[in-house]
């Protein structure tokens, strides 16, 4: 987001997942709409995890191994031995 200008999509997207901000606060923080939040908020996902595949394909070239190490990227929350 940031080599195409919209920083504030990408602001959006971890003000929101990771720091649990609702959209309408965001809405006046980031001058975005809190209806529109949900959609860039998806595509940020999207383009995330195609990110993160390309970084493991180099790594993990069977696309199941793949598949699974970016769920426990995404989705592990660390307390499985806990």
């Amino acid at each position: 987001y940031a080599r195409e200008g919209r920083t504030d999509a990408w602001r959006l997207f971890m003000r929101h997942i990771i720091d649990g901000v609702a959209y309408p606060a965001l809405e006046a923080e980031l001058a975005i709409p809190a209806a529109s939040a949900p959609m860039i908020t998806r595509t940020a996902l999207r383009r995330l995890r195609a990110e993160i595949n390309a970084i493991l394909a180099e790594e993990f070239t069977d696309p199941t191994q793949r598949a699974r190490e970016l769920d426990a990227i995404l989705f592990d929350d660390g307390d499985a031995d806990a």
